[in-house]
């Protein structure tokens, strides 16, 4: 059964709050919750979050890069492509695939020591089960929009291309004046 709309967007917000969070505490890691409905929906993932708590991860609020446990070099390429993008920019999550366990503990400790030994700083979460659950390929750029298309992003250069534009915040809006001179 699909997830209501509504449901993603205050499962996305109370993600993106307890992702930011944990990241605050230092935490750093989530993963696929099996207690949690599967949407066939790739922007609308069920994870484990740092804590180890289900949690629902909505495209629509973060950029999402699923990316292999197996593949660090890749995860480093994010990374710095991320990095380079100038600021102010959209937060980027990963979510990791690939884990060696079934159980969430080991496979978060796991995920932790390989983001660890590449020096990966980025929020992320981990889904654990087939790594081709939400993508066909790793990595992946999924993204959302407010009105529910989702697009995705498949293969490391057209990741690493697509990244500027799906971190980008909203241009601005101003109140210039028209060219009467006579301000909106």
């Amino acid at each position: 059964m699909p997830i209501p709309r509504r449901a993603r967007r205050w499962a996305g917000l109370a993600t993106a709050a307890a992702l930011a969070a944990s990241a605050l505490a230092g935490c750093g890691t989530a993963a696929a919750a099996p207690g949690l409905p599967l949407s066939p929906d790739p922007a609308v993932m069920p994870v484990y979050a740092p804590n180890g708590r289900e949690m629902v991860l909505d495209a629509a609020v973060y950029p999402v890069v699923v990316a292999s446990l197996q593949a660090p070099a890749a995860l480093r390429q994010v990374t710095a492509g991320y990095d380079r993008i100038p600021a102010p920019k959209r937060p980027l999550m990963l979510v990791l695939v690939g884990a060696g366990s079934p159980r969430p503990a080991a496979a978060i400790r796991q995920a932790q020591q390989v983001l660890s030994r590449n020096h990966i700083s980025l929020p992320w979460a981990l889904q654990i089960g087939p790594a081709t659950l939400y993508t066909p390929t790793t990595p992946a750029l999924v993204t959302a929009t407010p009105s529910g298309a989702t697009h995705r992003t498949t293969g490391l250069a057209a990741v690493l291309g697509a990244l500027p534009r799906a971190v980008a915040l909203p241009a601005p809006t101003s109140k210039a004046a028209r060219p009467g001179g006579t301000a909106r």
